[in-house]
């Protein structure tokens, strides 16, 4: 499965959850200046409110934008691809803003990354080992990961609604 990243220029890579698995080429990355060149056909962006990733989306190549929240949106919008959420999964990562209120939905990177994966049939824990809220987001996410590597969760990708609660997309 082929996963990239779109980091936004103000985004702290020290702090990224992601960057660990770039350097280990799990995700590959795109530019933020080389966005409106990009060839965007067979691609999906993980963000919040979308229909839900499933098998129609294999061999798909999965997008996800790195940002705080502030400039996520500005950055989706430069994207021109088919919209998917993650199933509801819920973030582990401690969320905070002074300036604004933070969106009930998404997840870390790291968590996106996870979750799409497991969602596509390639659970990978290792996705997941440079991440400090590891133990916590398996915790809060225990049933819904044995119901999605089981295969019995209706709302991942067979066509079901989702259930109402929190998105699933990435950020941080």
């Amino acid at each position: 499965m082929k996963i990239v990243a779109v980091f936004h220029p103000r985004e702290r890579l020290r702090k990224c959850t992601l960057w660990p698995l770039v350097e280990r080429g799990v995700v590959s990355v795109c530019g933020y200046r080389d966005v409106a060149g990009y060839d965007w056909s067979g691609c999906v962006l993980l963000a919040p409110g979308g229909e839900p990733l499933g098998p129609a989306d294999a061999g798909r190549t999965i997008v996800i934008v790195d940002s705080t929240w502030r400039y996520s949106t500005k950055v989706a919008n430069l994207i021109h691809a088919p919209r998917r959420s993650l199933c509801g999964f819920v973030t582990a990562y401690p969320r905070t803003s002074k300036l604004f209120r933070d969106p009930p939905g998404g997840l870390a990177s790291a968590e996106a990354v996870f979750a799409a994966r497991l969602v596509m049939g390639e659970r990978d824990d290792s996705c997941l080992d440079t991440y400090r809220w590891k133990e916590d987001f398996l915790r809060i996410n225990a049933r819904l990961i044995a119901e999605v590597a089981a295969g019995t969760r209706r709302d991942c990708g067979n066509g079901a609604t989702p259930e109402s609660g929190p998105g699933a997309g990435t950020a941080g």
